[in-house]
């Protein structure tokens, strides 16, 4: 099995850490509760955020766009110094997103959206940061492992059944999702095409490319987060031991 630790493990987050030896990559989570007010609180969003909110068929989708933007900018205004109203956003080519304006330079982000969960990663020293969370209880259809495992990969889930197998699916697929959510490339890059195993020297998850080989400078994390969910972090850094936190978003005082 993949190695997997819990998220509330990892060190807090702290606004005072003047450490700057290492990067650190920080996961900021927010396990939104059901009922809340999404169009009062959704007013607080840009006019075009709010117009894409009104436009989902489902209440739930739209709870769940809200609260991601909402934990977006409101935690990036701590790392940028900006009110979150006035963070500008554009999106590269694959539609990964990425802030524009003076200050920004330097900030790398990315956002995942699951089922009541919504997670953000944010770094200052990473080159690309990738996250992808889902519910531990998600349905993998046995003949979808054919579409995103590589050949070495079926192989070894072969051995598996049950839990076990349904366990290393989910996470094979989170780890491809916050890997190539990091590369911004979208679905250019096929996920049978990257190979999920673990580095034999230091024992932590490694991706290869049938490609390029082994994709170097990049650090993959699996985490089970409270409330049943699995979250896959990519971070691709020059340094070999970057740090990664953790801190809960509380609605209201987030910025505490």
């Amino acid at each position: 099995m993949l190695p997997c630790v819990p998220l509330t493990d990892l060190p807090i987050v702290s606004r005072s850490e003047r450490d700057v030896s290492r990067p650190h990559i920080d996961i900021w989570w927010w396990p939104y509760p059901a009922g809340m007010n999404w169009s009062a609180i959704g007013a607080s969003l840009p006019p075009h955020e709010q117009e894409r909110a009104a436009n989902f068929a489902f209440e739930k989708d739209a709870a769940g766009y809200v609260a991601g933007r909402l934990l977006q900018r409101s935690v990036l205004s701590l790392y940028t110094g900006k009110h979150p109203a006035e963070l500008k956003f554009r999106s590269g080519h694959f539609g990964k997103p990425y802030l524009t304006g003076l200050g920004e330079q330097g900030i790398a982000f990315n956002l995942s959206n699951a089922a009541g969960l919504v997670v953000l990663a944010v770094s200052r020293g990473a080159e690309m940061v990738g996250i992808d969370a889902e519910p531990i209880s998600s349905t993998i259809e046995s003949g979808t492992a054919s579409i995103f495992c590589s050949d070495e990969e079926l192989s070894r889930l072969s051995a598996l059944d049950g839990h076990e197998r349904h366990v290393q699916l989910l996470s094979h697929w989170t780890l491809k999702e916050s890997f190539l959510k990091g590369l911004g490339t979208g679905l250019s890059v096929a996920p049978d095409q990257l190979t999920i195993g673990l580095d034999p020297t230091t024992q932590t998850i490694c991706i290869s490319s049938s490609r390029t080989g082994k994709t170097a400078g990049w650090h993959h994390r699996l985490m089970t987060a409270p409330f049943g969910h699995l979250i896959a972090v990519s971070v691709k850094t020059g340094h070999s031991n970057p740090v990664f936190r953790q801190r809960e978003f509380m609605f209201g005082n987030g910025s505490q």
